[in-house]
């Protein structure tokens, strides 16, 4: 072998071993002082979610602020959804969101943590965005159920680019209803939850901010992968990557 290749393949060893020991494919670093990322449901109170009665807060089991959201599925048909309307009723003040500068975009990213107690339970699970003020007009999703999801926290970062029609067309100016939902039909008595937590859509650096003064944590870490990339390591954080 040459040199050269084996110093490729001693780099790429090197960026495993470090991906595996530091877990460099963790949390994003957000940027969260960029006039682009933009946070569209925070989790810190259960009346924020009229329409899901049976949705809790969980202050301990959380990713970001103060708690996350969880409930538990339906026994009769394993359905657990967590959904937001924002209309007069329920928010007299945000009456939509303008996601239009983020729409169909290649390196714009919804982006959220995802919880399921059991993932090998889940046989549908989408997200899903709607400018017709509900599930059933101008809906457009991705599926979830296609990702490796594991058992609890999963963290997802999708493209924008992977939303398609589910019903009809989308203004992405004017959204006014999101819902994530998982749906367990063949065991539905099994107790499956669905939780959801730091839900935000932004551009591709608002995820990879490097820390220019790396110490400890998640912002050395993903430093340190960026670094890599020159000598032809393993890139952890690429357009692409779904980080779950």
């Amino acid at each position: 072998m040459k040199k050269t290749q084996t110093s490729i393949v001693l780099i790429l060893a090197l960026s495993m071993l470090i991906g595996c020991f530091f877990n460099v494919s963790a949390a994003k670093n957000l940027d969260t002082d960029s006039a682009t990322l933009k946070l569209i449901q925070g989790f810190e109170s259960k009346e924020d979610f009229p329409a899901c009665p049976d949705l809790r807060i969980d202050t301990e089991d959380k990713k970001e602020g103060s708690g996350s959201a969880k409930i538990t599925a339906y026994t009769t048909n394993g359905l657990a959804v967590i959904e937001k309307y924002y209309d007069v009723e329920t928010d007299p003040v945000k009456k939509s969101i303008d996601l239009s500068a983020y729409a169909g975009k290649d390196d714009a990213y919804v982006y959220f943590w995802l919880y399921v107690k059991d993932a090998s339970l889940v046989e549908i699970a989408e997200i899903e965005f709607s400018s017709g003020g509900g599930w059933g007009a101008n809906n457009w999703n991705i599926d979830l159920a296609a990702l490796d999801l594991k058992d609890g926290w999963n963290e997802i970062y999708l493209p924008m680019s992977s939303f398609k029609s589910k019903v009809g067309d989308i203004d992405w100016s004017k959204i006014n209803y999101f819902r994530i939902y998982v749906m367990c039909q063949s065991n539905p008595a099994a107790e499956q939850i669905l939780g959801l937590d730091a839900f935000y859509v932004g551009n591709e650096a608002d995820f990879n901010k490097v820390d220019t003064n790396p110490g400890t944590g998640s912002g050395a870490i993903i430093a340190c992968a960026v670094c890599a990339a020159s000598a032809g390591a393993i890139v952890f954080i690429s357009k692409r990557r779904r980080d779950i």
